[in-house]
């Protein structure tokens, strides 16, 4: 997904339409458009102006307002979820009596990785409209008869199936966004301030966007399934396996379709230290092309997320352990499709009530979003995490999926 930032019209310093390359300018833009409001309004008065677009690009004519669609949302969602379109210094002199300087610079850190990854389409009429229709294991069971001779000499009644309409579901655009005030003043004289806000919140609202989507998914989930403790990390995930082969039983998949796995960021380094503390390993390093290949050589794709069961940090200080479990979604690939808006308009609004506490809306965006699960179930699985490097018994005492024996 690739977006474009553009200014809107009567920007300061911008043309219409003009790309705005950076989350500076951006801020620049902001701080540009708040010098042009009145600081001594003579009634109560509000307005709301646009400072710029971020245009998301990279839908690939996923969108409602495709023709090849002819507003079957159904199709943009089956062509969304098709698994073909996944990606397989310097220093100063001697002496300072000269006196410090300050740095205006604030730190910025913040990343988007840890997202949820998912099909994404453009939603232009306010939501989508679908059905999963009938499940193959409704059809599976519910469709043929098997009679005896003797029965079918006996003119025994022969089952039919009878194809009935399937419930429409709707799922409608949530919206979500960002409002930031700030005073007059700060604006002006610390613009920096102003644009390290607006970036991090930016990051912020794509993690908290992320964040929903991933409690969605849960929800739709149901009650988590809860594998024995195998005494090791790695080991008890073999559970994941055995729940992607149910689903490819249930649904009759293809030996080569991919199942989603979504795991907590932290659980990753819980495999690695696991796997790191096996007997007869060469060294302790695990690099993350082992700790992917274990979950492509079952045909499963791991996605390593912040979101679903993070880290608990007591007072702000690190954690030393892992914790006792941790949750993981499983799901054939396609079945959550994130639909969204296209345009997220960032603006400037002048509001005389906020002027008389010296005070700007200098953001406010707004975007659309929901979450579609079409066709399969998921489901939700809890992992207890045992950091031990064991390995199978050498007697093979024990098997997997057993209870331990004292």
């Amino acid at each position: 997904m690739t977006v474009a930032l553009t200014a809107a019209a009567d920007v300061p310093g911008y043309g219409t339409g003009a790309r705005l390359e950076t989350l500076d300018d951006v801020g620049k833009a902001l701080v540009g458009r708040m010098k042009g409001f009145p600081t001594r309004p003579t009634s109560k008065s509000f307005s709301r102006f646009g400072t710029a677009l971020l245009t998301k690009g990279g839908y690939d004519g996923l969108s409602q307002d495709n023709p090849d669609f002819a507003g079957n949302d159904q199709a943009l969602l089956d062509e969304a979820a098709r698994q073909t379109r996944l990606p397989g210094g310097a220093l100063t002199a001697a002496g300072w009596c000269a006196p410090s300087e300050t740095l205006y610079d604030l730190c910025a850190t913040e990343s988007t990785d840890g997202i949820i990854d998912l099909p994404e389409v453009e939603v232009t009429r306010g939501g989508l409209r679908f059905t999963s229709g009938p499940t193959f294991a409704d059809i599976y069971t519910q469709v043929g008869f098997h009679l005896t001779e003797a029965q079918a000499e006996a003119d025994t009644p022969k089952t039919c199936y009878i194809v009935d309409c399937p419930p429409f579901e709707e799922v409608r655009l949530d919206a979500v966004g960002i409002c930031i005030k700030a005073p007059i003043l700060t604006n002006a004289a610390y613009p920096e301030l102003v644009r390290r806000v607006i970036e991090g919140s930016i990051v912020a609202h794509q993690h908290k966007v992320s964040a929903a989507i991933i409690a969605q998914m849960k929800a739709a989930s149901g009650a988590a399934l809860a594998p024995v403790n195998q005494g090791a990390t790695v080991s008890t995930s073999e559970s994941l396996a055995w729940v992607a082969e149910s689903f490819r039983q249930m649904y009759r998949l293809s030996d080569s379709a991919l199942l989603e796995v979504v795991l907590p960021h932290w659980f990753k380094q819980s495999l690695r230290e696991d796997l790191a503390r096996r007997t007869g390993r060469d060294t302790v390093q695990v690099t993350d092309a082992e700790i992917n290949g274990w979950f492509s050589d079952r045909s499963l794709r791991g996605q390593f997320v912040y979101g679903l069961s993070d880290l608990v940090l007591t007072g702000g200080l690190p954690v030393v352990k892992p914790p006792a479990t941790a949750d993981a979604l499983i799901y054939p690939a396609g079945t959550f499709v994130k639909g969204s808006s296209a345009v997220i308009n960032l603006d400037s609004v002048y509001d005389s009530t906020d002027l008389v506490q010296n005070l700007y809306t200098a953001l406010f965006l707004e975007e659309g979003v929901l979450v579609a699960q079409r066709c399969y179930s998921s489901a939700l699985v809890t992992i207890p995490v045992c950091d031990s490097g064991r390995s199978g018994a050498a007697d093979l005492a024990a098997c997997f999926g057993t209870a331990e024996t004292p």
